[in-house]
C-alpha cells in the first residue's frame, strides 16, 4: 500500500467518524455518551439583579442519588451570561434519559458554589433553552443589603405623636459590608443608621419619627439601603374634637299641640382633642332647645331635654332629633290638633226582622276618643233617610248611650233596609227586614239567560218570571244576586195566581271582576240560579293559563351516562290563581314533575335533572310541559371520549427545531434512524474503502 493510499483511507475513516460526531448532540459533554432519550440544556445564566455570570464558571447538573447529590454533567461557560449553545455541535449540559426526579443546577465560581432558582422534574428528551438565575453575589463577591419586614406599612397618627418605624436588613450577598440605612419621608432622608453585616447575617433597624415636624397630611415613609428598600403609607391627622350622636329616645312620638316633650341621646367625642359644642333639639327646621356640652377625647355623656313645649309647632309630622355640629340622630314627631272624635259602637240591635207596622227601637254607644271636649249631633238613618237625632256633649274618653224613639214601619214596604247610627267621625250599620203581614208565596219559575258570559267592564241584563202561588195579594222585593251579594232589587206586587216578568238592566260586571260566579234571582220564598262567567281584559280567560318559556339549554349534546340539567320559566297568563303539575319529559317519557302555584301574571323558574345512562347513542326530544303549553329541544347522546394525560415540569422548556413533533417524521424516530441505520452504513463503507485501498483494489 502506498503512502498516498494510506492517507486516503485514513481521511475516509476520519470523515466517517466526523459524521458520527456531527450527528451526536452529546459530543463535547463530560460523559460524551449521547442517546435519543437524553435532555440537552443551554441558556442564559444571570444573578437576581441581572448581573451576568462570568465566563470560566462551571455549570453543573446535579440530582439526588441515595440521599446524596450526584453530578450528571458539567460544562464550562465560554461567554459571560451564557452556558452552552443552541448550535449543532456546540457544548450543552446532558442529562441522561435514565435520570428520574428533580435536577438542580449549580454554578461554581472562584468565590463559592451557588444554586440556581430553577429546577426541572423528569427532564424531557431533546435540546432546550433553560435560563438559570443565581443569587446576588454569585457573579462577583460583594455585599447586598435587602430590606424586608417594614413596620408599620400603613399608619395613621395624630399630629405631634411619635411613630416607631423598623425593618429587617439582610446581607444576601457573598461578602461583608457596611451601608447607610435611611428613614425616608416622601423620598427625603430624615434619619440614618450605619449597618455592618457579614454574608447571610441580618439586623433589625429602628427609627423614631416625630410627626410634629410633618403637619397633617398623607405621606410615603420607608427604609432603604444602597441596594433596595420598602415603603408604606403614613397619614397624619390634625388634633380636633368630633361629636357623634346615638341612642335617641324616643324615636317615634305623638303629642297634642301645646303639650311638652322629653328627649335624650348619647353624645360621644370621637375626635382626638377636648372640645365644646352646642347640642340642639330640633323639629324640622325649628330649634326647640339647646345646651353646651364639653367632652374630652373618647368621653361620652347623655344629653337630656325635659319639658320642651310644642306651642311653636303647627299640627303635622316632623323629623325631630338631637343635633351636634357634624352628626345627628333623628326620628318622627307627630303634632295633633286639639279636637273631639266621636266613635259609635255596640249598635243595638245589630239586625232586626219585623212585620209591616211594627215599631223598631235602635240605640248605640258614643265615645269621645279625641283629645278635646266636643259636641256633635248623632243621627239615626234608614236607607239614607233620617228618622232621629240627638246632640251629645262629651269630654275626652267619656262615653254615652244614645237611644232613639221607636220607628213606626207602617209605611214601609216589605223588604230589606239598612239602618245607621252616625256621628261626625264614625258610624255603625245594621240590617232591618220588614216582612208582609199577609201570607204569600213568590216563586221564580224562569231566568234568562240561565248561564251568561260577559266581558269585564261591560253591562248586561237578566230577566226572570215571578209568580205568586199564595192565597193573597202581596208585595215582595225581588233581588238579583252574584255569589250571594245583592246587586239589584225591585219591588213586585202580585195578586194570588198572577205572574210577571222582572227585568234587571245595566248590570255591571266590574265589580265583581273576571271569574266564574253563581248568579240568580231571589224572592223571600224561592230562587232561580245559573252560572255567570266574566272574561278579563282583551278576552283573557277567567282561568289560569300556564306558558313555558326560556328553556335552557334549547338543545344539548352529552356523553352517554352524563347528567342533563334543564331549566325554564313558567308564567300564569290567565286571570286567576291556579296550580298545575309541570313535567319534564325525555324521549317521550315523564322523568320529573314539579307542582307550581301562580297568581295572575306571576312567573317562576323550574329546573330538572335527568340521567342519560339508559339511553343508547342517538338523538332524542326533551321538553318542559304545562297543562297549556310546552317547550321542546333536541338531545344528542354521544360516545364517551377519553382524556389525553399531560405531564408538567417545574420549569417549562422552550421548544427548538430539534424537538419531537416538529415535522412530518417525529424527531425521536429520525434520530434513531440516523444512529442505527445511516451511521453504521457510513462506518462500514469507510472501513471497506480503506481495506480496498490498502489491498490495492
Amino acid at each position: 500500500m502506498t503512502r498516498d493510499g494510506t492517507t486516503t483511507a485514513l481521511l475516509v475513516l476520519v470523515s466517517g467518524l466526523l459524521v458520527i460526531s456531527l450527528l451526536s448532540p452529546g459530543i463535547g459533554t463530560v460523559s460524551g455518551q449521547g442517546s435519543p432519550e437524553a435532555a440537552y440544556f443551554h441558556g442564559n445564566a444571570v444573578t437576581e439583579d441581572g448581573t451576568n455570570i462570568p465566563s470560566g464558571t462551571t455549570i453543573k447538573a446535579v440530582t439526588e442519588d441515595g440521599g446524596s447529590n450526584r453530578t450528571v454533567d458539567e460544562i464550562t461557560m465560554d461567554t459571560d451570561g451564557e452556558y452552552g449553545g443552541a448550535g449543532l455541535g456546540e457544548v450543552k449540559l446532558e442529562v441522561p434519559g435514565n435520570v428520574d426526579g428533580e435536577v438542580y443546577f449549580i454554578a461554581e465560581t472562584g468565590h463559592g458554589s451557588f444554586t440556581a432558582q430553577e429546577t426541572v422534574q423528569n427532564p424531557p428528551a431533546g435540546q432546550q433553552q433553560f435560563d438559570l438565575t443565581f443569587p446576588v453575589g454569585s457573579a462577583e463577591p460583594r455585599p447586598y443589603f435587602e430590606i424586608s419586614g417594614l413596620s408599620p406599612t400603613d399608619k395613621t397618627a395624630i399630629e405631634g405623636e411619635s411613630v416607631d418605624v423598623s425593618a429587617t436588613v439582610d446581607n444576601i450577598g457573598s461578602e461583608q459590608g457596611t451601608q447607610t440605612v435611611t428613614l425616608d419621608i416622601n423620598g427625603s432622608t430624615v434619619e440614618t443608621r450605619d449597618v455592618t453585616l457579614g454574608p447571610g447575617s441580618q439586623e433589625t433597624v429602628e427609627f423614631s419619627l416625630d410627626t410634629a415636624s410633618l403637619g397633617a397630611g398623607n405621606y410615603t415613609h420607608g427604609i432603604a439601603s444602597d441596594d433596595n428598600g420598602q415603603t408604606g403609607s403614613l397619614t397624619v391627622e390634625s388634633r380636633e374634637a368630633s361629636f357623634t350622636v346615638s341612642e335617641l329616645s324616643p324615636t317615634e312620638t305623638t303629642v297634642v299641640k301645646g303639650d311638652t316633650i322629653n328627649a335624650s341621646a348619647t353624645v360621644t367625642n370621637e375626635g382626638n382633642a377636648e372640645g365644646t359644642e352646642t347640642v340642639t333639639l330640633q323639629a324640622g327646621s325649628t330649634t326647640l332647645a339647646s345646651q353646651d356640652v364639653t367632652l374630652s377625647d373618647g368621653a361620652q355623656q347623655e344629653v337630656t331635654f325635659t319639658g320642651v313645649s310644642t306651642n311653636s309647632l303647627a299640627p303635622g309630622t316632623y323629623t325631630h332629633g338631637i343635633y351636634a355640629n357634624n352628626d345627628s340622630q333623628t326620628g318622627t314627631l307627630t303634632v295633633e290638633s286639639r279636637q273631639a272624635a266621636f266613635t259609635v259602637s255596640e249598635l243595638d240591635p245589630p239586625g232586626e226582622t219585623i212585620t209591616v207596622g211594627a215599631e223598631v227601637a235602635i240605640a248605640a254607644n258614643v265615645t269621645n276618643d279625641g283629645n278635646s271636649e266636643g259636641t256633635q249631633t248623632v243621627t239615626l238613618q234608614i236607607d239614607g233617610q233620617q228618622y232621629g237625632s240627638e246632640a251629645v256633649t262629651l269630654a275626652p274618653d267619656d262615653q254615652q248611650s244614645v237611644a232613639f224613639s221607636p220607628v213606626d214601619t207602617s209605611e214601609f214596604e216589605p223588604g230589606t233596609y239598612t239602618y245607621t247610627v252616625a256621628s261626625d267621625n264614625d258610624s255603625q250599620s245594621g240590617t232591618l227586614v220588614v216582612e208582609s203581614d199577609t201570607p204569600a208565596a213568590f216563586r221564580v219559575t224562569d231566568m234568562s239567560p240561565t248561564d251568561r258570559t260577559v266581558s269585564e267592564g261591560a253591562t248586561f241584563e237578566i230577566q226572570a218570571t215571578v209568580r205568586n202561588d199564595g192565597d193573597q195579594t202581596a208585595t215582595q222585593q225581588v233581588q238579583y244576586r252574584i255569589d250571594g251579594e245583592t246587586v239589584a232589587r225591585q219591588g213586585v206586587s202580585l195578586a194570588s195566581g198572577d205572574e210577571t216578568t222582572v227585568e234587571f238592566t245595566g248590570l255591571e260586571s266590574e265589580p265583581p271582576g273576571a271569574g266564574t260566579y253563581t248568579h240568580g234571582v231571589y224572592t223571600r220564598n224561592d230562587s232561580f240560579t245559573g252560572t255567570l262567567t266574566i272574561d278579563g281584559p282583551d278576552g283573557q280567560s277567567s282561568t289560569g293559563s300556564f306558558t313555558v318559556s326560556e328553556m335552557e339549554p334549547a338543545s344539548a349534546a352529552v356523553a352517554s351516562g352524563d347528567t342533563l340539567e334543564v331549566s325554564g320559566t313558567i308564567s300564569n297568563e290567565g286571570s286567576v290563581e291556579e296550580t298545575q303539575s309541570i313535567e319534564f319529559r325525555l324521549a317521550g317519557d315523564p322523568v320529573a314533575t314539579e307542582r307550581v302555584t301562580l297568581g295572575q301574571s306571576e312567573t317562576t323558574a323550574v329546573s330538572f335533572t335527568a340521567a342519560t345512562d339508559s339511553l343508547a347513542v342517538g338523538t332524542y326530544a326533551y321538553g318542559i310541559y304545562s297543562d297549556d303549553d310546552e317547550q321542546v329541544g333536541t338531545l344528542a347522546v354521544e360516545n364517551e371520549t377519553a382524556a389525553t394525560p399531560t405531564n408538567t415540569t417545574s420549569a417549562t422548556p422552550t421548544p427548538t427545531p430539534n424537538d419531537d413533533g416538529g415535522g412530518l417524521i417525529p424527531d425521536g424516530l429520525l434520530r434513531a434512524l440516523l444512529y442505527y441505520v445511516v451511521v453504521p452504513l457510513v462506518v462500514i463503507y469507510a472501513i471497506l474503502k480503506a481495506l480496498a485501498i490498502y489491498l490495492g483494489y
